[in-house]
């Protein structure tokens, strides 16, 4: 009889371990995706003929362990096989889950398989009023937590600084001007 009770508790305990396994190994994956996407498909593809499909009113966010790193919303995006490509992208940069920069670009792009975004025309400006970054392309990447901004120009209080190239390293919070860069100094009144 003893036996018995021991078997039936092994089982029983056995049941629950696999039971749980498959909840970790199987249903948590799917919850911590890196990258959320939502969408509306429109009734009409741009082409029936390839795999391109148009969406539209779309939301497109990075989510990392440490937190929401951007979102981006979009009326007008195509989907072509691993990118997703955007047409007058609006939205905003975080830090520590916190918007730290509204972004407004004409166009952009995003891989789907790593998370990167590559925007163009951008206007990025501080949330608390602290300036501003106009440049060309932006482009982030995911996976190293750094973005680069290329034929940028930054605006902040009496300062505009102009460089070829800006990257910024969120892991480091290093901020660095790679090449030949120009800093105007504004003065207000007389010197």
């Amino acid at each position: 009889m003893s036996n018995d009770w021991k078997t039936l508790l092994w089982l029983y305990l056995s049941l629950v371990l696999l039971v749980i396994l498959i909840l970790v190994f199987w249903i948590n994956p799917l919850e911590r995706s890196k990258t959320f996407r939502t969408a509306l498909i429109s009734p009409t593809p741009i082409n029936q003929g390839s795999l391109v499909i148009q969406l539209e009113k779309a939301e497109i966010s990075r989510v990392s362990d440490s937190g929401k790193e951007w979102e981006i919303h979009t009326d007008d995006l195509s989907k072509d096989g691993e990118n997703i490509y955007l047409n007058g992208v609006q939205g905003f940069l975080f830090q520590e889950n916190q918007p730290q920069y509204q972004i407004k670009a004409k166009k952009g792009q995003v891989d789907v398989e790593n998370s990167d975004a590559r925007l163009e025309d951008i206007n990025l400006v501080k949330i608390d009023g602290g300036g501003s970054i106009v440049g060309k392309t932006l482009t982030w990447l995911s996976n190293e937590q750094f973005m680069r901004i290329e034929n940028v120009l930054v605006e902040k209080k009496n300062m505009l600084i102009e460089s070829k190239k800006l990257w910024y390293d969120l892991s480091r919070g290093l901020l660095a001007f790679p090449e030949e860069v120009v800093i105007t100094l504004k003065s207000e009144g007389n010197l």
